[in-house]
Order: C-alpha cells, then structure tokens, then sequence
C-alpha cells in the first residue's frame, strides 16, 4: 500500500463511520452569509443587504450590519439523522434552538425563542421564525 494514501485512506474511514462530522457537514455553514428574508407563522419579510452572519470555523460566528458587530456566538450542531438542529449560544447568554437546512448556496434556519422546544421543521410555527441565507461568493 502507498503510505501516502494512508492518511486519506484514514479520514475516509473515520467520516464514513461517524466518529468524525457526518459526510458533507464539515463545513457546510462556515461561510459568509447574507440574509434575504424571515418569515414567521404569518407572514414573510424581506432580508437586510447588510445584514450578515459569518460562520467561522469552531462554529464561532459573527453577525454584522452594515459592517459593524452586531452581536457574536457560537453553533454547535447535530447533523445526523433526518433533521439537522443548530443551536445559537449568543453573547448576552441566550440559546436559540433550530433546524437547518442547507440547498446549494441557501441555508435556511428556523429557530424556537430561548427556552422553547426545538421546531421541528424549517417552517415556523406559533412563536418560531425562520431566516434565509444567501452564501457570500468571495
């Protein structure tokens, strides 16, 4: 065997039996990214142009507007299974709890006010909202 391979060979191994990220997830979310709407159980509104969220990795992410930090946090996530949860732990001591899902450059996020029960689908519902991202393309 080529030991050059080995170390891909290993990672191969390792993501295909799910002690690492699960297959595709590594970095799906670390981007930068752009809000085009939010919607909640009523009705939809449009994004912000300015308005950013910049997942780094480590999950560490920062929200912008118009160039200036609006509020900074960390995402931990589960993306196995059927449905991918997210949760938001914010600066100022808040987790917001959602489900993600990601579509070529759009992620679409629906999150639970803090304390409330994870939604179960990207599609609000009650006091739930969810928020659709466009991939910034360097």
């Amino acid at each position: 065997m080529n030991l050059r391979a080995l170390p891909v060979l290993v990672g191969g191994l390792i993501l295909l039996s799910g002690i690492g990220p699960a297959f595709g997830q590594a970095d799906d979310l670390e981007a930068e990214w752009k809000l085009l709407s939010t919607r909640d159980a009523k009705e939809a509104h449009p994004g912000c142009e300015q308005s950013r969220m910049i997942v780094r990795p480590g999950g560490r992410v920062v929200f912008e507007l118009a160039g200036k930090v609006a509020n900074r946090g960390e995402l931990t996530r589960d993306g196995s299974g059927k449905r991918r949860s997210v949760d938001l732990h914010l600066a100022d001591g808040q987790t917001l709890r959602g489900v993600y899902e990601v579509k070529d450059d759009q992620l679409i996020i629906c999150f639970a006010e803090s304390g409330q029960p994870r939604p179960s689908a990207t599609t609000p519902k009650g006091t739930q909202w969810a928020e659709t991202w466009q991939r910034v393309k360097p």
